[in-house]
């Protein structure tokens, strides 16, 4: 199995897409993780300049 992975193209192949994979999945957690964490505080006034 591993010789499959680390020796053959097709095999370096599965392991760089299941990285893009993996990783993809992570990021999609933990960006619905922080967006649970902190609303979206939208900005109802925007404040004014004094100049």
């Amino acid at each position: 199995m591993l010789d499959f992975l680390f020796n053959t193209q097709s095999g370096l192949a599965c392991l760089m897409g299941g990285g893009i994979v993996l990783s993809t999945v992570i990021a999609i957690i933990l960006e619905r993780r922080t967006q649970k964490k902190y609303p979206d505080q939208s900005v109802k006034e925007k404040p004014t300049q004094n100049t």
